[in-house]
């Protein structure tokens, strides 16, 4: 597979899971993991989502490849419990333990790396966050919670740049993509405000809420965003009244 390029290699892995070939399938999607990068950058998100999901679901008919995906994040796990600083290793966990169905794995761990220092565990956090939700460990992720500019500065920037890419595009499916992507923003949003409320700070989300729509640039798509959060920001218009 030295020669093949990644999409052809993740092709063949699907073809071989179809064919019954477990074996084959498993080699492939374990080179597509270890080598995608290699060749392009922009496949880190296939390699940590659809990859992932395949090779799981591919553990379910054939039990090594489960066994061996849990290796995986076992090795990355052990590193990053001996000190390591990659905080790429904390993101290939996180996205391996949502795979297997494993969250509460990404959630113990952050707990051990923040009670080490706060440094990296704030640079974990990100990917930390989907799984402290689950668990319902609100109290430890609002610890690493910053002020509303901060949270979902970087957010934002994706959407508009994406918007603003694809209103630049005549196409059928630009009318669509703007979509998806305000839904992803929007499930990050509601990341911190589940956190938030969970930790009894109702006036705080009805600030994050707020500004979770006044970064979003495209007057239509702030209304859109502002119609999602409207039970937010009815919540925090009330109490500004009552005062």
């Amino acid at each position: 597979m030295t020669d093949a390029y990644p999409i052809e290699v993740l092709q063949d892995a699907r073809i071989s899971t179809r064919n019954g070939a477990y074996s084959e399938a498993l080699d492939k999607y374990r080179w597509f993991y270890e080598n995608a990068l290699v060749y392009e950058r922009g496949l880190s998100g296939v390699r940590n989502s659809y990859v992932l999901n395949e090779w799981a679901q591919l553990g379910e008919v054939y039990p090594p490849a489960r066994r061996e995906l849990e290796s995986v994040r076992d090795e990355k796990t052990t590193l990053l419990r001996e000190g390591s600083p990659e905080v790429g290793l904390f993101f290939d966990l996180s996205s391996i333990n949502f795979a297997l169905g494993q969250v509460e794995l990404t959630s113990a761990l952050f707990a051990e790396i923040a009670e080490r220092g706060r440094e990296f565990a704030q640079k974990c956090f990100r990917a930390a966050l989907p799984a402290l939700v689950e668990t319902l460990d609100f109290s430890l992720a609002r610890r690493f919670v910053k002020p509303p500019q901060d949270s979902l500065g970087f957010l934002a920037r994706i959407l508009n740049i994406g918007i603003e890419s694809c209103l630049s595009d005549a196409s059928d499916y630009s009318i669509m993509y703007p979509k998806s992507l305000i839904s992803v923003y929007m499930k990050n949003v509601h990341l911190f405000l589940d956190v938030l409320v969970g930790v009894g700070e109702a006036e705080e989300a009805g600030r994050f809420a707020a500004a979770a729509v006044e970064l979003v640039s495209h007057p239509v798509c702030r209304q859109e965003i502002r119609y999602r959060l409207r039970s937010y920001l009815a919540e925090d218009s009330n109490r500004g009244n009552s005062e």
